[in-house]
């Protein structure tokens, strides 16, 4: 398994996003449940450094392998078959972008300096998994050459540190230089890091051993593996110098937390408790108050936050309020100036005498109103079906008399041997509304469309026809049924719409 030298650009993305995965061991299919059960047995032997058996098998049968052609699968070339399918796996949806600025355009994409776009979430990948080369036959080489630079640097820091070590030297036999806390914390931290250069001496030795059994390209390689650990040496003692200072820095704040902020902010948040337990009752807190801030603060994970929205939304209800309770005394008074006399107080706060009239208005004056309103309404809509169908039988009374004028001065006209005749009949699609409409009942009595006769007749028919031209109670009509209103409008107003002509 390599990476071409024209994709070098891409190792540390490569080698920081697969992280630990690199490690892990490819078993052939049809060994994979034997070896699961040997590493079951056995797993306990590798302490921190276990590793992964890939079962190649199960992935190549559950999931659908096609990498795309600008993933990071492409970055590496393998002629291994199960190395192949499980780097297509991993990278294989891994969009390589050059810039930043591309990867939201993808699910998941990466750029060659591992910022990392996936779940929705853009990320830098970790330093240390970037730099650390195992892949590839180039990569030995490029560990050397970072441990020969860590050398280097860790080498640097010892003899900026050996004056003061030689200065402390002198005075290793006072007992007061050495305090418990020093004896403690920062001789056992010296110690582990000795002991970490220690086992770092043995892996430059055993290093070196391997350099002699090695071609010069190959020793040159471990060469700069030396100076990277030189660099980490170096690297692990300014960690150390920052550690000790950093934990007496917080070894002091956290003193200062227990004895100076921590019983203000308990007072603090004493009188606030009773603060709040004055303005709201046990009740309203533990119901509605409590259960609502833990709602929010879960929500917005900060308290400063939850109290801000808070707070701007009380002024707005304030405001609100008196919006409110300013139109709620100009109906107050409109409504006493309009009915006069009128004793009601305008400026109670109590609503009680507006809240009686409305029940009085609304369970005795309001019903006898709307009998009156559907009274007229059935009225006026009884004069519109009368007129309309006497309308509509008066336009095709005066179309059939010219028909009939006009096939008169026809048979009187000159067309060679031939000879013409208008028609105008009765539409069968719409039969029986003109029947309705040109029956003779209609026109019997005062009544009308009302007598017994017509209604027996056309009752039914007459109520269809009204029906799909007269809009219903129902209010809320939405956009295509008022459409289909419409056309029916236009559509049995119309008096050709019952006729058919032919010439």
């Amino acid at each position: 398994m390599e990476i071409p030298a024209s994709e070098e650009k891409w190792r540390s993305a490569v080698e920081g996003y697969l992280n630990t995965q690199k490690f892990y061991l490819l078993i052939d299919p049809a060994y994979y449940q034997d070896a699961l059960q040997i590493y079951d047995r056995i797993k306990r032997e590798f302490h921190d450094h276990s590793f992964g058996l890939v079962d190649v098998g199960k992935l190549r049968e559950q999931e659908r392998i096609a990498p795309r052609d600008d993933s990071l699968a492409r970055k590496i070339e393998t002629d291994h078959a199960l190395a192949r399918s499980y780097i297509d796996y991993l990278l294989g949806r891994v969009v390589c972008c050059a810039n930043v600025e591309q990867l939201r355009e993808h699910r998941t994409a990466i750029t060659p300096d591992g910022m990392v776009y996936q779940g929705y979430v853009a990320r830098p990948l970790r330093k240390e998994l970037m730099e650390d080369a195992f892949i590839g036959r180039r990569a030995v080489a490029l560990r050397i050459s970072r441990l020969e630079t860590e050398l280097a640097g860790l080498q640097a820091e010892v003899q900026r540190w050996k004056p003061v070590y030689q200065a402390l030297s002198v005075h290793q036999n006072h007992t007061d230089l050495f305090s418990r806390y020093f004896v403690q914390s920062v001789v056992a931290q010296r110690q582990a890091d000795y002991l970490r250069g220690q086992a770092i001496s043995g892996e430059l030795e055993r290093v070196e051993d391997q350099l002699s059994a090695l071609d010069l390209f190959w020793l040159e390689e471990q060469k700069r593996k030396i100076h990277r650990l030189g660099d980490e040496i170096d690297d692990l003692k300014a960690a150390m110098l920052r550690h000790s200072n950093e934990k007496t820095r917080l070894e002091e704040r956290a003193h200062q937390l227990d004895c100076e902020l921590l019983p203000e902010l308990r007072q603090r948040l004493t009188n606030q408790e009773e603060r709040i337990s004055e303005e709201f009752t046990p009740e309203f807190i533990e119901k509605i108050g409590i259960p609502r801030y833990r709602q929010e603060l879960k929500r917005l994970s900060k308290p400063a936050i939850v109290y801000k929205n808070f707070s701007d939304r009380l002024n707005q209800t304030d405001r609100e309020r008196d919006v409110s309770w300013q139109r709620l005394l100009q109906a107050r008074h409109n409504y006493v100036d309009r009915f006069r006399p009128c004793s009601f107080r305008c400026d109670a706060m109590e609503n009680d005498e507006f809240e009686v009239e409305r029940k009085l208005l609304q369970e005795s004056e309001l019903p006898r109103y709307r009998a009156k309103i559907k009274a007229a309404w059935e009225s006026a809509m009884e004069q519109f079906q009368n007129d309309f169908l006497a309308k509509l039988k008066s336009s095709i009374d005066q179309v059939q008399d010219q028909v009939k004028s006009l096939n008169k001065a026809l048979k009187q006209a000159q067309f060679g041997t031939d000879s013409y005749l208008f028609r105008v009949d009765r539409n069968p699609d719409y039969g029986d509304y003109y029947d309705m409409i040109m029956a003779p009942e209609l026109m019997e009595g005062d009544v009308g469309l009302f007598a017994q006769p017509f209604q027996q007749k056309y009752g039914k028919l007459m109520e269809d026809l009204f029906s799909r031209i007269a809009m219903s109670d129902d209010t809320q009509v939405n956009v295509r049924k008022q459409s289909e209103l419409q056309q029916n409008i236009e559509r049995f107003t119309d008096f050709h719409t019952y006729l058919k002509f032919d010439l």
